[in-house]
């Protein structure tokens, strides 16, 4: 038996130029979690991985609370382009991005990007970080938009997995930190 690959396939109206958009916004978080696998293997930088580590709990933890929640999808959009099978409460496209937004502006407001050619210039690096402020809240927003959009989730569906992405972000970098922040003495 044939079956699709439904991790990344996605369905459209070739008539909706915006159902097109939003299958592309259904598959950034896909490409964010390569994205920090890649960098954090091709530069063997320890805070990508830390990244996508915090992300593939993110998601495993996903699954056990729609597990738990048994909660239906529910096409509030009116439209029914969603293939995706199983529970929708909370939504993992909105968990996951807002998981990535809380530890993307935690690095973007440490040192990641204060060691850049553009912390030179005053004027240029506060444009740029408020560039990539806005732009990431665009893009986490986006992703729950275009989920809503083709039929997937309700609205409370995306605003519970934005809250509780956003909670497992902060919640494992203040863990991180504090253990970070502590010497291992060896004996």
């Amino acid at each position: 038996m044939i079956v699709p690959f439904k991790l990344t396939y996605f369905v459209y109206d070739d008539g909706d130029f915006i159902s097109f958009l939003a299958c592309f916004g259904s598959i950034i978080p896909a490409f964010l979690f390569g994205a920090a696998l890649y960098q954090g293997f091709l530069k063997f930088d320890l805070k990508y991985l830390r990244t996508a580590a915090i992300l593939l709990l993110n998601t495993m933890l996903n699954g056990i609370i729609k597990d738990v929640l048994k909660g239906e999808r529910v096409a509030s959009s009116g439209r029914d382009l969603c293939v995706n099978e199983g529970y929708g409460m909370p939504s993992d496209h909105a968990q996951f991005m807002f998981c990535w937004l809380a530890i993307f502006i935690y690095d973007l407001g440490t040192h990641r990007l204060a060691k850049s050619s553009v912390s030179q210039k005053p004027f240029f690096a506060f444009m740029y970080h408020n560039l990539l402020y806005v732009g990431s809240i665009g893009l986490s927003l986006f992703v729950c938009y275009s989920r809503y959009y083709l039929g997937c989730h309700s609205v409370l569906q995306l605003f519970i997995g934005a809250i509780i992405g956003l909670l497992i972000g902060i919640v494992t970098i203040i863990v991180g930190s504090k253990i970070s922040s502590k010497k291992i003495k060896y004996q």
